[in-house]
């Protein structure tokens, strides 16, 4: 389980984690911001099919609340994770403007 991240609206948060698959290996990480409704994918690079891979996401809360992200590995021919991790984020008020990322 992953804890709860604390940020403030408006300023960046950076998120970091590991994906792993032993067999294939991972060829993507992917991110989703409304629910697993839509992914957006991250390749990774020098992936080793016996190892960890690292990823981290930027993350700007553009309001005070709570937002949920999905994050899932998957490999080249498109298998993914059964089950994606949750990362919960609780964001207090501070500058607002920060913008959402774009998935598609």
């Amino acid at each position: 389980m992953i804890p709860t991240i604390y940020g403030t609206a408006g300023k960046p948060i950076t998120l970091n984690g590991y994906a792993q698959d032993f067999g294939p290996g991972v060829a993507c990480v992917q991110f989703s911001c409304d629910g697993g409704e839509t992914w957006t994918s991250y390749p990774v690079e020098h992936a080793d099919n016996d190892a960890n891979v690292n990823w981290h996401f930027v993350f700007t809360p553009p309001v005070p609340g709570s937002y949920e992200l999905l994050v899932r590995s998957a490999r080249a021919d498109g298998t993914t994770t059964p089950e994606p991790a949750h990362v919960f984020l609780a964001v207090d008020e501070g500058e607002v403007g920060g913008e959402v990322p774009t998935l598609t």
